[in-house]
């Protein structure tokens, strides 16, 4: 059981500082920037609802690799306005264990009607076995940045907290749960992995999926999957990056209500990771009144040639509704998931970065934005500074700046960089 006391494994490990910054992507509206070189700035973000009472949603950023006074990665978890770039609250890690490796919107915890927020805390990166830390995830408070609960994975290797999200108010007792992944868990067989619900008013363990061989690394990648089974409780994706035929990688849904398997997600013979880090819930998409999902593969493509792959997963029935590849080989797109309602049509968009890009300058990135209902290609941003990696992450804000249009959180890792830009704008 987890101890409460007082996402993902990592795509690359961020570069040293890039170079010198000479643009930035079309429809920018505000910079922000990490305060330290090579702390990953943006290895993570994520929407928060509006808690600074301006109008507009926050953005949470995570940066593992801030180092402390002794050289180890505490990391550090910002909350800043999307609408101006200030700094709300700032959260520093203890010695070595990556705080902001994984962090998300946690619904309302402690019942105060404020968006309260989650941050992972595993203590490693890239494989499993190479830490001895339990991992730890830590949930705040939107009103006030109070420490709500600290949670304690298993076992030592564990990396809990490497994946985290809302799991809805699973247990009906008015106050949002938990979803916290921990891919390096030794279930059936070695870093099988293990994917946790947890109350959001105690911290105790509600229920538990798990992955179903060694080497799954179920966990990997955890997030709420919307309204999939139309029972009207928000249900649960867990992605296993090596499960599966070939290992090529998994994405599970289950009922938020029961817990039951609904629908097993596989993109192919294409895939290599799938369902590392970037699982999402869409919405309905297709209009069958069932909620559809995104998956992500950023090591994917023809041969494992590393292009990355995104899918739109129907919820229903698990069919690929639509799928999007990077434009040439070890581009890595995969890493993103909704955009908002883009171009106006109802339904959520899907944004997807492909951080490896060298479309404007090598390994500059770019994200491309795509309908949801067409596939149809609507917006492109893509950088021009070498090295910085744009489309590490990609979501959506809603209406920052009050022009009634979507605006998105588009994050430069290795330039330690995160833009917030305008839908508006884009190729």
């Amino acid at each position: 059981m987890l101890a409460a006391s007082a996402v993902v494994l990592a795509l690359v490990a961020p570069a040293a500082e890039a170079g010198a910054q000479t643009s930035t992507p079309p429809g920018t509206l505000v910079t922000l920037t990490g305060d330290q070189p090579g702390e990953g700035y943006g290895w993570a973000a994520s929407e928060l609802a509006d808690i600074d009472g301006d109008g507009a949603a926050e953005v949470i950023i995570g940066n593992p690799f801030h180092t402390d006074a002794a050289g180890t990665f505490s990391g550090h978890t910002d909350v800043r306005s999307a609408l101006t770039g200030d700094v709300i609250y700032r959260f520093i890690g203890r010695p070595g264990e990556l705080h902001g490796y994984a962090i998300a919107a946690a619904g309302d915890v402690n019942g105060d009607r404020a968006a309260d927020f989650i941050a992972g805390a595993p203590g490693a990166a890239l494989s499993c076995g190479n830490n001895q830390q339990a991992g730890r995830a830590y949930v705040y408070s939107g009103a006030d940045g109070s420490t709500l609960l600290t949670l304690d994975g298993e076992a030592a290797g564990d990396q809990f907290g490497g994946a985290v999200g809302s799991a809805g108010d699973v247990d009906r007792d008015g106050r949002a749960d938990l979803l916290i992944g921990a891919p390096c868990f030794d279930g059936v067989g070695a870093d099988s992995g293990k994917a946790y619900v947890v109350s959001g008013r105690t911290g105790r363990v509600l229920r538990s999926y798990a992955g179903r061989a060694a080497g799954d690394h179920f966990g990997i990648g955890i997030a709420p999957a919307g309204l999939v089974d139309r029972d009207h409780d928000l249900d649960h994706i867990v992605g296993a990056s090596d499960a599966g035929t070939g290992d090529r990688g998994l994405a599970y849904v289950f009922s938020g209500l029961t817990g039951r398997q609904l629908v097993v997600l596989d993109g192919g013979p294409d895939t290599v990771d799938l369902g590392w880090f970037f699982v999402a819930g869409l919405g309905d998409l297709n209009g069958d009144k069932r909620g559809d999902l995104y998956v992500g593969d950023f090591n994917g493509g023809p041969g494992g040639d590393g292009r990355g792959l995104a899918f739109v997963f129907s919820g229903k029935s698990g069919a690929v509704l639509h799928q999007f590849e990077g434009d040439a080989p070890g581009d890595g797109a995969g890493p993103g998931r909704y955009a908002g309602d883009v171009d106006g049509d109802g339904r959520n968009d899907v944004a997807v970065g492909s951080y490896l890009s060298s479309a404007g300058a090598p390994q500059a990135g770019l994200v491309k934005v795509y309908s949801g209902d067409t596939g149809a290609l609507l917006r492109t941003y893509v950088s021009t500074v070498a090295g910085e990696n744009l489309g590490f992450d990609a979501v959506g804000l809603g209406d920052v700046d009050g022009d009634g249009h979507a605006d998105l959180a588009l994050t430069a890792a290795s330039g330690d960089r995160v833009y917030i830009v305008s839908s508006t704008a884009g190729g």
